[in-house]
């Protein structure tokens, strides 16, 4: 939504009042809007979400080792840990020059490509930043051991600066009075698949913040004000049936990165939180 739409819905609804309240608050955002397609129809390094990403020739695809504890039926029921490699799931590219007009804060790199890539249904994902030749990229195909629920359907996407607003638990929505708060939810911010870089989080179960920082209390007051600002939404990646994505009951994936990590490139950082209905 941009913030002509969100004046024009205010006046639609007689809720002119709540453009002074939240306006302060107000983020923008980096929309992105898949496009339905085939993916050989996308150009090498562009930006898109599932498919097969565009690897050089010395990128490996990630893995990740998992610790498995597995419980003996004899001497006295000891268990034992073994250890096997899981292939994380290819979510997005960022062709990061496609990205910069956008980015009205200036806060990612101006050129390279950031590729996500998760294990499903977990707390793993690898973020990786590549700056060198997006020429030398070539399509990569699948691993033979990835699994089938870890492949998704490719799609373009479209690009949009739009706003974001603070996630409903906010303070700042103290200030609406009950009418106005059962009109904007019910009426102003009503979008239901929402995949972006940047700007607020779209929350489905709460903050999250805490729970990066490590924090599993869920702060509250002063000292989540002062987590929050610590974390950047790097990126959201909505369920979609299109890109046969689905996070749990309809939920999303968050990638959240540190302000300073990201100021220092430092992508390896990233924590992934996946909420869903």
């Amino acid at each position: 939504m941009t913030k002509d739409t969100l004046i024009d819905k205010l006046t639609k609804h007689q809720l002119n009042s709540i453009l002074k309240k939240i306006e302060p608050e107000l983020r923008d955002t980096i929309r992105i809007y898949p496009i339905a397609g085939e993916e050989k129809d996308i150009h090498i390094g562009q930006t898109k979400i599932g498919g097969k990403p565009d690897l050089s020739e010395t990128q490996v695809w990630p893995t990740e080792s998992v610790v498995e504890k597995k419980k003996r039926f004899w001497l006295f029921g000891k268990s034992t840990e073994e250890i096997r490699v899981e292939t994380l799931a290819f979510i997005a590219q960022i062709n990061l020059e496609e990205i910069a007009p956008f980015d009205t804060e200036n806060v990612l790199p101006e050129k390279g490509i950031l590729y996500f890539f998760y294990w499903v249904y977990s707390d793993i994902c690898k973020v990786i930043f590549y700056e060198k030749n997006v020429k030398a990229l070539k399509r990569t195909d699948f691993p033979e051991d990835l699994k089938e629920t870890s492949k998704f359907k490719a799609s373009a996407i479209q690009v949009a600066k739009e706003i974001s607003f603070p996630y409903m638990e906010s303070k700042v929505y103290n200030k609406f009075t009950d009418q106005e708060q059962d009109k904007f939810w019910g009426k102003i911010n009503e979008e239901i698949i929402i995949n972006k870089l940047l700007g607020y989080s779209d929350n489905i179960q709460g903050e999250m913040e805490s729970e990066c920082e490590g924090v599993f209390n869920h702060s509250e007051g002063d000292e989540l004000e002062r987590i929050a600002k610590n974390w950047i939404l790097l990126l959201q990646i909505d369920s979609n049936e299109e890109n046969k994505m689905m996070w749990g009951d309809c939920g999303r994936l968050y990638f959240w990165i540190r302000r300073e990590d990201l100021i220092n490139r430092r992508f390896e950082n990233v924590k992934v939180v996946v909420q869903c209905h």
